[in-house]
């Protein structure tokens, strides 16, 4: 009976752990834009986002450069 108790416990334990892992929710942080905030309740995020890839882009020459010459 009681082999059998800690079975139960066992895979109740291990589906809950398998739940929260997989229904953590940090993959949709990436999905919405950054929020920077002007003033409570003003959010400039959307005017702020492009500028935010803006020294990828600008460095992206210099990367390919230095990528041609590592050996």
């Amino acid at each position: 009976m009681m082999i059998r108790s800690l079975t139960r416990f066992g895979t109740a334990t291990c589906l809950a752990a398998a739940a929260c892992l997989a229904l953590g929710g940090v993959a949709h942080a990436a999905e919405e834009p950054p929020s920077a905030w002007l003033l409570p309740g003003v959010d400039i995020g959307p005017v702020v986002d492009p500028l935010v890839q803006l020294p990828t882009e600008a460095l992206a020459p210099v990367v390919g450069v230095l990528d041609s010459l590592a050996p």
